[in-house]
């Protein structure tokens, strides 16, 4: 099912977030999990700057030091050497289990993730390892990158994948081609999860 844009809807940095300012930026707290940043942190910065309660934790195995925005912004944005996978077996990958339980947390209200294909796998483990309960999180923004799958295999894939998250949930309310890389490498995905809050049904 696709759920329609609306005006509570915003772009930063590229990724469609929904219900932001209405919702996320007026509680306590609230939670960005963004998995890949490497030099582009425009993302998180927006966030950072339109709210004073979101605590941002960004995670990259691919950069040797902490992104500007950590100074920039302390106690609210946190850098991590660590991408995400689908196991936990080398040294500097992790499931998203994983990441949560290292630092304590129960809901993410933003997971953004842009990890070059490892999201296939990643995705795979967040199902496997979510199964009870709505999957932790309110919000999911993707790329989606095709490199290392074969063309006639591309369609086939992501009607699968397409299918398992609506099962356990989630629902798309924004897709886009992304045209700034390679022709049709990759797109953008942002669900809503309809069993947690604020976006429950």
């Amino acid at each position: 099912m696709f759920i329609s844009m609306n005006p509570l809807c915003f772009h930063p940095g590229g990724k469609w977030v929904c219900g932001f300012e209405e919702n996320l930026s007026t509680k306590s707290a609230c939670l960005i999990y963004s998995l890949g940043i490497r030099d582009e942190t425009s993302f998180e910065e927006e966030i950072l700057q339109r709210s004073s309660n979101c605590t941002v934790r960004m995670f990259d195995h691919t950069i040797g030091r902490p992104p500007s925005l950590v100074e920039k912004y302390p106690g609210r944005a946190f850098w991590y050497p660590f991408g995400i996978s689908g196991d936990d077996q080398t040294w500097n990958l992790r499931t998203l289990r994983t990441l949560m339980d290292t630092n304590q947390d129960e809901l993410i209200d933003i997971l953004k993730m842009d990890v070059e294909c490892s999201e296939w796998e990643a995705l795979k483990r967040i199902l496997k390892d979510f199964t009870v309960g709505p999957l932790p999180f309110s919000q999911l923004l993707v790329e989606i990158h095709f490199f290392k799958v074969p063309e006639t295999e591309r369609p086939k894939m992501l009607l699968s994948l397409s299918k398992s998250l609506e099962d356990v949930g989630l629902r798309l309310f924004k897709s886009e081609l992304n045209i700034w890389g390679v022709p049709y490498c990759c797109s953008e995905y942002s669900f809503l999860n309809i069993k947690v809050e604020p976006f429950k049904l």
